[in-house]
């Protein structure tokens, strides 16, 4: 899997709470967010792109969101 940054996002702690990631995402650094680190919901390890996709289903199904593709 490929890294993504979003470091230099101005994330929302509600925006977080709704977005999906492993560790190889960074996560947002806003000065007033809560969640500086991983929020607790992303996994804590490097996911093969299968894996990914098949923890990203079950977080949008635990959030009621229909998966963008299935």
């Amino acid at each position: 899997m490929s890294y993504v940054d979003l470091s230099l996002t101005k994330l929302t702690d509600p925006q977080l709470l709704s977005i999906f990631g492993d560790a190889t995402v960074t996560p947002a650094n806003n000065i007033e967010s809560e969640n500086r680190n991983h929020p607790k919901h992303w996994i804590k390890e490097n996911l093969s792109v299968e894996k990914f996709i098949s923890e990203w289903h079950r977080f949008q199904a635990s959030i009621n969101q229909e998966p963008a593709f299935p």
